[in-house]
């Protein structure tokens, strides 16, 4: 491996070390690293390159014969130094998320076309998770469905207010969480053409699951508003996404793999959805001067 390494990209790579998926060479004043890029050079790779090669911290690497990526294992892998270190849990200090093509384009309708889709789906998903539910507990997963059927209704609602509105895109992450590792940012397997607010929708919804702290909420709506700076259509299109209750079907998948069912998990969780979705329209507002459509019975449900 250091050997191939070492001839491919004529470095000295006898201080390569292995980090999760991903390898990496410390070189004092910057790092190399070596990343898979999945089963294929996709799409999706090539717009990766795009955003390195336009990054000052950035510079992807060809190897000698001067091919974008390297056959290692039978699994294909490019080669990248970075000015900065990305083998780390990604912070709220790193949630940058770039413009990659200003030009916009109606992503909304885009995306409630899709959201339909996987709706149905999930619904397939929802009845082989309550087929292997015991029995005592079938009619409670089925309530909180409902539930959260109710909340995928209201995203629906809200895109259409905009569906019409264009939006530049960000290579983003598909659902990056608080622990997710920096370097899956750069991983085409993970990544995703869509708007940036995806990726603060994301953050925001798992830091609040995982925490249940509104002063953390809060904080973070503060340092978006303040350093990148989202429009009012990006906070309202962010807003819909958190009213698709994607950690809801997280744990659907989880009864259908493990065929066991997290009670207290799902009433905490459902219990205290309704406090984000009312508290974050007050954040926006008290940071960014921006109005949120918060729903009737959001306000009605809320512990707040």
């Amino acid at each position: 491996m250091r050997d191939l390494i070492s001839f491919s990209y004529n470095v000295d790579a006898s201080n390569l070390e292995a980090f999760g998926d991903i390898f990496f060479m410390d070189h004092g004043d910057r790092y190399t690293y070596i990343i898979p890029v999945g089963e294929e050079k996709n799409t999706t790779f090539f717009h990766l390159l795009k955003f390195i090669n336009e990054s000052t911290n950035f510079n992807h690497v060809f190897t000698r014969e001067g091919a974008a990526t390297l056959l290692i294992r039978d699994k294909h892998f490019y080669c990248m130094e970075s000015k900065i270190l990305i083998h780390r849990t990604i912070g709220n200090d790193q949630l940058d998320v770039p413009v990659l093509y200003p030009a916009e384009y109606p992503l909304a309708q885009h995306f409630k076309v899709k959201w339909i889709d996987k709706t149905k789906i999930n619904e397939e998903y929802l009845n082989l998770a309550i087929d292997k539910t015991p029995k005592h507990l079938k009619s409670v997963l089925f309530d909180l469905a409902t539930f959260y059927n109710h909340l995928t209704e209201e995203a629906y609602r809200l895109v259409a207010d905009f569906e019409d509105t264009t939006f530049s895109t960000s290579l983003c992450h598909a659902r990056v969480k608080p622990e997710t590792p920096l370097y899956e940012m750069f991983m085409p397997e993970y990544l995703v053409l869509d708007n940036r607010s995806r990726v603060y929708c994301e953050y925001l919804r798992y830091l609040f699951l995982e925490s249940n702290n509104m002063e953390k909420i809060e904080h973070i709506v503060a340092r978006i508003t303040s350093r990148y700076e989202l429009r009012e259509k990006e906070w309202q299109f962010l807003y819909a996404r958190l009213f698709f209750p994607t950690h809801f079907y997280d744990l659907v998948y989880d009864i259908i793999i493990h065929g066991e069912i997290n009670l207290q998990e799902l009433f905490d969780q459902t219990s205290r959805y309704s406090d984000l979705l009312l508290k974050l329209p007050f954040f926006v507002q008290k940071y960014g001067n921006i109005l949120l459509d918060c729903p009737e019975w959001v306000k009605n449900e809320s512990i707040y």
